[in-house]
């Protein structure tokens, strides 16, 4: 206002300062006191509540932390993401790294399971190598979200309208 006085949204957050002052001084001795918190607030199904703690627990706390270092962690997350998926799709499809025949494609696995599995492993070396290229391509999915976060949380991305 003009005249210098708190506007009302003002005091009431001067109020919920005093409030939140106080239930930390009383939680710091009251167990009970932090459990009824967790429970009424924070597991609180109210949307009135999630909204307040989806607020004050924001992105825009985290400003400690440039751009700059976010996106470097985009491009690594990136590269890691490549590799992932490039180690991942060569072992599920050996025709990646060249191999065109089916005399070198046996041999490419018979390599491979002889270096893995000998004995009582042999019969689940394809499944296993099957599993293991998998993982990876998810892993590498998974690194490419990360990276798509971080990019966001740079700023660089912009919301589609």
């Amino acid at each position: 206002m003009e005249d210098g006085s708190p506007t009302e949204a003002e005091k009431i957050m001067d109020r919920l300062t005093l409030d939140v002052k106080a239930l930390m001084l009383l939680s710091a001795s009251d167990e009970d006191l932090r459990k009824e918190f967790g429970t009424r607030f924070v597991q609180s199904q109210d949307e009135q509540i999630s909204e307040f703690l989806k607020l004050i627990s924001g992105p825009h706390i985290d400003k400690k932390v440039g751009a700059t270092p976010k996106i470097i962690i985009a491009v690594g997350e990136m590269v890691l993401a490549s590799i992932l998926a490039i180690l991942g799709l060569t072992l599920i499809v050996p025709g990646v790294l060249g191999i065109g025949s089916p005399k070198l494609l046996s041999s490419y696995f018979n390599t491979i399971s002889q270096g893995f599995a000998s004995g009582h492993y042999a019969q689940f070396a394809g499944p296993l190598f099957t599993a293991f290229a998998l993982i990876l391509l998810v892993g590498g999915f998974y690194a490419l979200r990360d990276a798509a976060t971080s990019v966001r949380d740079a700023g660089l991305y912009n919301k589609p309208s």
